[in-house]
C-alpha cells in the first residue's frame, strides 16, 4: 500500500497530526507524531500489530512538503519530497475495517493537522521511489 500527499503546516505542532488515517489505526500518514513536532510518520496495523515509522527531518511551517508512506508487506518506508528519509521491516496483512478514511483529523483521536493538504492519494500496492518521484511531479488525474 502507498499512502502520499502534499501538505502544509501553518503552525509548528506537537502529538500525532494526521494527514490520512484509515479508523481505528488500519493505516495512516501522519505530519506529526508522538516524537517531536512535524516530526512525519506512517504506519498501519499489520498481522494485528500496528506499528509505526519516523523520518527526518521536520516538515517546515508554510512550506508545502510532499510525504509518501508504503508497505509491501515486508517493509515500511517513508519518504519525504520523493527521498527515502527511514524504513523498517514489518510483517502481516494490513488490517480491514469498514471505517471511514479520513483526511486531515480523525475520530476518536481529534488528532488533527492545522495546515493545508493536497493531491492526497491510496494506493493498493507499494509504489516504487521512482513512481513515489512521478506523482510529487505530476497533479491527480481529472481534477
Amino acid at each position: 500500500m502507498t499512502l502520499s500527499a502534499w501538505i502544509r503546516p501553518t503552525a509548528s505542532q506537537d502529538g500525532r497530526r494526521t494527514i490520512l488515517q484509515h479508523q481505528p489505526d488500519a493505516y495512516f500518514l501522519n505530519a506529526s507524531n508522538s516524537d517531536g513536532a512535524l516530526r512525519p510518520s506512517g504506519g498501519g496495523t499489520f498481522g494485528g500489530n500496528t506499528q509505526y515509522l519516523s523520518g527526518t527531518p521536520t516538515n517546515p511551517v508554510n512550506t508545502w512538503t510532499y510525504e509518501a508512506f508504503t508497505y509491501d508487506g515486508a517493509t515500511m518506508r517513508l519518504y519525504i519530497n520523493g527521498t527515502q528519509v527511514a524504513s523498517c521491516g514489518a510483517a502481516g496483512a494490513v488490517q480491514t475495517t469498514t471505517s471511514p478514511l479520513w483526511i486531515g483529523g480523525n475520530s476518536p483521536y481529534g488528532e488533527c493537522f492545522e495546515g493545508l493538504i493536497d493531491e492526497a492519494r491510496v494506493y493498493n500496492r507499494a509504489l516504487t521511489q521512482a513512481e513515489i518521484q512521478a506523482d510529487m511531479n505530476a497533479p491527480v488525474p481529472g481534477v
